[in-house]
């Protein structure tokens, strides 16, 4: 589970890297392995399409502002802890 401030941190590097780059989608090693939540996941895929990217990856989609990660094969939006529903 990624905490609202770790998910903030992805977003803000992911926008970065957009702004950065003139390319359609980028693909990056994933600099966030340090961190319990994201270090199983190999590569950040920055607007590529669900259907082209890894499976072992984070997308995050710039038109949406959102992360994605696949998960009982299908993609699923990556949801900070705070806004997750905690009533198991």
């Amino acid at each position: 589970m990624i905490s609202r401030k770790e998910y903030d941190g992805v977003i803000e590097w992911c926008r970065k890297k957009r702004a950065e780059s003139l390319k359609k989608h980028i693909i990056e090693r994933n600099p966030f392995s340090d961190l319990e939540s994201l270090r199983n996941f190999i590569y950040l895929e920055i607007d590529r399409h669900l259907d082209e990217a890894n499976k072992k990856s984070i997308v995050y989609d710039s038109h949406a502002n959102k992360l994605y990660w696949h998960l009982n094969n299908s993609w699923i939006e990556m949801l900070p802890i705070d806004k997750r529903n905690s009533g198991w």
